[in-house]
């Protein structure tokens, strides 16, 4: 989804920079085994949640 919308999201983040924090592509929606889809699901949140932050980082 990132590719179909990122235009949208950069439209109103204005000077922001946004970047991915997902999954590699793949054919599967899923890796196909709990612990590993939990481990990827965790490393996702940390990556995505660990970002830079910056002075607006409140608005």
């Amino acid at each position: 989804a990132w590719f179909q919308i990122r235009h949208h999201l950069q439209a109103v983040a204005g000077e922001r920079t946004l970047g991915y924090a997902g999954r590699a592509r793949s054919p599967a929606p899923a890796c196909g085994h709990y612990n590993t889809h939990v481990a990827e699901q965790n490393a996702l949140a940390e990556h995505a949640l660990s970002g830079p932050v910056g002075a607006d980082a409140n608005d």
